[in-house]
């Protein structure tokens, strides 16, 4: 007796059902554009922040750095074409992340629809694209931007290559090329694209007329890559223990199953809180990259194999971020997530294929209001997050931090002049990722009590903005070279207070540090103003109190003997003679 071998199921758009399953394009287009807007709409309204200094002073030849070679698209060409067009305005940069991060949702819709799988499954696939909490960084930092663009490019390569095995034409084969060019020179981590170009062809693709673009891939894309692997190796932008690899199996496994395990924990809303590859998560990982090879498995006997495809094309695409030692973010998962978007379609498809469309289509609905609402929740929650005075993620810190400070600058009517931000509080080293607080810091730094220092890289991007303003350095202590600035006392969150110049700086200074018991700041700023003239029975006073804290009994009392002899009729002369006629005391005052 022998076996007798299954036939292929045709595509999914060709089984039969109970209806027809169409949704008209405007509709899955406006569920997707509505979609990205209720979860990433709030980055318009974000600014700049970390990176985007760097590039806003060099576009601006404020910053002898030179440009790399790498990721010329969203780098050197974008910041120094949008710096000269709109100026330090961040509107622009996010309004194209965003535009960019809709036409790939909009993209993966198409090339589902396309692909014979439905309405409903083009929808759903869209609207995970659209709404995944995944893009969160890429759209509200200028420069996530890389992210965005080469996920758009990706997309954009599917769909020109689908387009050209529907119809033989050669505009949208060279096109389908260039975009996957764009995509490698928009993120070199996109190298693999061709080959996961191939695998989409060869397992989703239907054959037509066309030839398909995979020789005009190979052609631009390949060699882009090629290209870009070999200035890696003569001449890496990044190196050094930061952007370390490793040869590892299990180091990479266990990065792979923690991009695993993001894909399905859609109640974290900072997955990537550590940035380092997490182990507590293998679970969570191997769980969700089998129920996806499970699903890859029951297509065999298709004729088309869109979940297998895009397991190979989210595989192809993280590979090479899989061995960073100390890299292990969020964002890098953005072009993979397109291979994740396209099974997601088929699963479905294949999942809702005999339901009556009327249920089917109340079950889409509330599936994805679930979603885009949970995804909405989980980003503004990581906007929020915060230990302390200091928000967590990086990017929403740094912005609310620039914000803050330029907003305060610019209400205190400075606009030609010679300031220095000064915090006179004491210093606490703050990791607000792992959420923990230490004794005094030694040393004052981005991770040391404020990250305000480093935001605003010392100063120089307050010019950035206020053009006319001289920034004599932002700290902890207030030298004497600044004694000539307008001085800002800054809190944690960037906010600031006028205090003046000089002598009234010097005065207001000393109060806060003896409030805050950092007496050695207190005595220098008190001696500097009794140099300056500005001598009275309450500086004396706050100067002995100094001196007894740090354990100059004498000195103190020495302080407490001029306040006596020179202002015997102050508040303060009459609280220390009272003071001392508690403590069975003689003093000058009353020996006379």
């Amino acid at each position: 007796m022998t076996a007798r071998r299954k036939t292929r199921e045709p595509a999914p758009g060709t089984t039969r059902g109970p209806h027809p399953d169409t949704l008209h394009p405007g509709v899955i287009a406006g569920a997707v554009v509505a979609s990205a807007a209720i979860v990433h709409g709030a980055a318009l309204t974000g600014g700049f922040a970390a990176d985007d200094f760097d590039f806003l002073l060099r576009a601006r030849g404020l910053d002898p750095a030179s440009w790399t070679w790498a990721r010329p698209l969203p780098g050197v060409i974008r910041w120094s074409v949008f710096t000269a067009v709109f100026g330090v305005h961040p509107l622009p940069h996010l309004l194209l992340a965003l535009g960019l991060h809709v036409g790939s949702a909009l993209a993966i819709a198409h090339l589902v629809r396309e692909l014979g799988y439905g309405g409903r499954a083009a929808l759903f696939g869209g609207v995970a694209m659209a709404a995944s909490a995944v893009a969160y960084t890429s759209t509200h930092w200028a420069s996530g931007l890389g992210e965005v663009m080469a996920t758009f490019f990706v997309a954009a390569t599917l769909v020109g290559h689908l387009a050209s095995r529907k119809s033989d034409g050669r505009g949208s084969r060279w096109i389908a090329g260039a975009c996957a060019a764009g995509a490698v020179l928009s993120k070199e981590s996109a190298v693999l694209l061709p080959v996961a170009c191939l695998a989409f062809d060869r397992l989703a693709c239907p054959r037509g007329p066309g030839r398909g673009a995979l020789r005009e891939i190979a052609v631009l894309g390949g060699s882009t890559a090629l290209a870009i692997a070999s200035l890696w190796v003569v001449s890496p932008h990044v190196a050094g223990e930061a952007y370390a690899m490793t040869a590892s199996p299990a180091a990479m496994l266990a990065n792979l199953l923690t991009y695993g395990a993001w894909l399905v924990r859609l109640l974290d809303p900072i997955r990537d809180r550590s940035a380092t590859p997490q182990p507590e998560l293998v679970a969570w990982g191997a769980g969700a990259l089998l129920a996806w090879g499970a699903l890859a498995a029951r297509e065999r006997w298709r004729e088309h194999r869109l979940a297998l495809a895009g397991l190979a094309i989210f595989l192809l695409l993280l590979a090479p971020v899989i061995p960073l030692v100390h890299h292990t973010y969020l964002y890098y998962m953005l072009a993979p997530l397109t291979g994740a978007c396209l099974a997601a379609s088929a699963a479905w498809r294949y999942a809702s294929g005999r339901l009556a469309p009327g249920l089917a289509t109340s079950l889409l609905v509330v599936l994805c209001a679930a979603y885009v609402a949970n995804e909405a929740v989980q980003v503004r929650a990581r906007m929020q997050l915060s230990f302390g005075d200091i928000v967590v993620d990086r990017v929403a810190r740094e912005a609310r931090l620039v914000q803050n400070t330029i907003g305060d600058l610019r209400s205190a009517g400075v606009t030609r002049d010679t300031i220095a931000l000064v915090s006179p509080f004491p210093q606490r080293a703050v990791n607000a990722t792992a959420g923990t607080m230490d004794s005094t810091a030694t040393t004052f730094s981005e991770t040391a009590y404020i990250p305000l220092v480093g935001a605003l890289r010392g100063g120089r991007v307050i010019p950035l903005y206020l053009p006319r303003v001289t920034v004599l350095g932002v700290g902890t202590r207030f030298p004497r070279e600044w004694e000539r600035a307008r001085v800002f006392r800054f809190d944690n969150d960037g906010h600031l207070a006028d205090l003046g110049r000089g002598a009234s700086a010097l005065d207001s200074l000393s109060r806060d540090y003896i409030d805050g018991g950092r007496w050695d700041e207190a005595r220098g700023t008190l001696e500097r103003l009794i140099e300056s003239g500005h001598d009275g029975p309450e500086v004396r006073w706050r100067l002995g109190a100094a001196l007894a804290a740090l354990g100059e009994e004498q000195a103190s009392i020495e302080q407490a003997q001029v306040l006596l002899a020179r202002w015997p009729d102050s508040e303060r002369a009459k609280l220390l003679r009272a003071n001392a006629t508690r403590a069975g005391m003689r003093t000058p005052a009353a020996a006379r």
